[in-house]
């Protein structure tokens, strides 16, 4: 019975070293995301008066970038509810 209760003992302090080894890891990880997500939120600016300054260029030169960009923005708009909907659509066709 006392070894047992020993066994026991040392299997939850190696489960809670695990245990917070895993949540200093998921801690880590949450300020990497953090981290990259306020850069690329940052970045969206930049991006935008790129865009904006070569707006000249672009007409100029007849790429219609802003339409393919609607067109694609579009596109995965539509494709994402297509994709939602379509699992529902087969589970209700199926017979029990």
């Amino acid at each position: 019975q006392l070894a047992r209760l020993e066994w026991e003992l040392r299997q939850r302090r190696e489960l809670a070293g695990v245990c917070s080894e895993l949540v200093a890891s998921k801690e880590r990880v949450a300020a990497a995301i953090a981290a990259a997500r306020s850069r690329l939120d940052a970045l969206a600016p930049h991006l935008r008066d790129v865009l904006k300054a070569t707006k000249p260029l672009q007409e100029c030169l007849a790429l219609r970038l802003d339409e393919k960009r609607d067109e694609t923005q579009a596109a995965a708009f539509y494709l994402h509810r297509y994709f939602y909907c379509m699992p529902m659509l087969v589970l209700i066709q199926m017979p029990l």
